[in-house]
């Protein structure tokens, strides 16, 4: 099958820019993610390499094929140069210099020195190898254990682009003889269409992969609080909803501890509120180190926080409510020179047959919270079934 060149030429000149700035104004709505902007930046570059070969006549000058060779040779190294960056693994620059520098002395020297175009073909086509090789390395290592992922295809094609590459130049060196560039032949005719497919699947799988990211990102943030890193409180509740339904279809009981930080509005109050938002992720970071791997910890509220127990009784739980009591009093924040500490009020609850809804739960542990915070503060109290929740001053 032989296709004319220069219109594949020009099709993949067409489908590099719109990648490009599709990539671009992917980056302009999601600044955060640079690689947009160097992938972006590696397909117009393709594009303007591609109008220069375009351009050129059957007998290019040393010029238009260094110039055309350096802007299409670029193309892959910016390509790499952001994966990592998306990936967020360092970027070896001075490496990839060299082999960029290398792989452009090569066309110089076959171009000038010794014209031979087979040689060209060859350089260019193992340096294009050695990029998709470590972008392919770099993608299917960042998708092990889910190879099927879009990264690992995105990987899988920059694999089999190197494979592509390595028999082109194997097959270049096989037949010497190298016809000029545009002219129809079948190794030129699946070259340039070679090059469109890859530039497509790669740009999509880009575009799809910034997509996961942004779903992650969000989905992070649906999950967990900002300040503190606990369990947000809506994310909390569907998993604590998921346990209790469990307990209601005969599974382990679990117990519920609802913490107040003493006097935090004092805190704001006289230390200004970031001395309060430090108090807060002190104390989170304390309380997540205290309880166990598979206990839920959030930020239900202000200064107040839920922990749910599984398989774990009033009395266990007592004692972890208490642990954490105690083990708040040596816990201290330096904030503009003061010294900060604090103490929490916790009430706690058990499960039974008989609790009607976790929310109901919520209500029993929030009735002892109140007790232990009418009763003096820094204190544990465990709701009993008597007593609601007592009116206090504001905190």
């Amino acid at each position: 099958m032989i296709l004319d060149i220069r219109t594949l030429l020009v099709v993949s000149l067409l489908l590099s820019a719109m990648m490009g700035m599709a990539l671009f104004l992917t980056w302009r709505v999601n600044r955060g993610i640079t690689a947009l902007r160097q992938w972006a930046f590696a397909y117009l570059l393709l594009a303007a390499g591609l109008v220069m070969t375009a351009l050129r006549g059957p007998a290019p000058s040393t010029l238009e094929l260094v110039a055309s060779n350096a802007l299409v040779g670029a193309t892959p190294a910016v390509i790499w140069l952001g994966i990592r960056s998306f990936l967020g693994l360092p970027a070896p620059r001075r490496a990839l210099a060299a082999a960029y520098g290398a792989m452009l002395l090569g066309i110089l020297a076959f171009s000038t020195l010794h014209p031979d175009m087979a040689a060209r073909v060859v350089v260019g086509s193992l340096y294009s190898v050695g990029l998709a090789v470590v972008s392919a390395l770099d993608l299917l290592r960042a998708a092990r254990g889910a190879p099927r992922t879009i990264t690992g295809v995105t990987g899988g094609v920059f694999a089999a682009h190197a494979a592509f590459y390595m028999v082109r130049a194997a097959l270049t060196l096989q037949t010497g003889a190298q016809p000029p560039l545009l002219e129809p032949t079948a190794i030129q005719t699946w070259t340039f269409l070679e090059a469109p497919m890859v530039a497509l699947a790669v740009g999509i799988g880009f575009l799809i992969m910034t997509t996961e990211r942004l779903q992650a990102d969000l989905r992070h943030l649906a999950t967990y609080d900002t300040l503190t890193g606990t369990l947000g409180r809506r994310a909390f509740l569907d998993m604590a909803d998921g346990i209790f339904a469990r307990l209601r279809r005969g599974g382990p009981r679990f117990s519920l501890l609802l913490l107040d930080i003493d006097h935090f509005k004092h805190i704001n109050d006289s230390f200004g509120h970031q001395a309060g938002d430090q108090m807060l992720r002190a104390f989170a970071a304390f309380a997540r180190d205290a309880l166990r791997q598979g206990d839920l910890f959030a930020r239900y509220g202000g200064e107040e926080f839920c922990v749910l127990l599984p398989d774990t009784g009033r009395d266990d739980a007592r004692a972890v409510a208490e642990r954490l009591r105690s083990g708040l009093r040596d816990l201290t924040v330096e904030h503009g020179g003061h010294r900060i500490a604090t103490t929490v009020s916790i009430g706690v609850t058990e499960s039974s047959p008989a609790t009607e809804s976790f929310d109901a739960m919520v209500a029993e542990a929030d009735a002892a919270l109140y007790r232990a915070k009418a009763k003096g503060r820094d204190r544990v109290e465990v709701y009993d079934g008597a007593g609601g929740r007592l009116d206090l001053a504001s905190d």
